[in-house]
């Protein structure tokens, strides 16, 4: 059974403006938790998410922008 790895915390998504041209990208300030869902699952993300009090979601293989990582996300790495 094929599964897809989903973040769940605290990101921004949006587009950065540079001259003129817009990049869609994603900031992660946190990651609380980390879950693998089955294919025929993917509908429960947003019910998950929200069951936990989670902010936001993110499924690394499906986001083909730029992700950045704040500086908060990386003090509390290095903690």
């Amino acid at each position: 059974m094929s599964t897809k790895l989903v973040w769940f915390g605290n990101f921004e998504s949006g587009d950065f403006d540079k001259e003129g041209d817009k990049y869609p990208c994603v900031i992660i300030h946190r990651i609380d938790e980390k879950v693998n869902f089955n294919y025929e699952h993917l509908d429960e993300i947003d019910d998950y998410m929200v069951e936990n009090h989670y902010d936001s979601y993110l499924i690394p293989s499906d986001w083909k922008h730029e992700v950045f990582f704040s500086k908060t996300f990386m003090k509390e790495l290095s903690a």
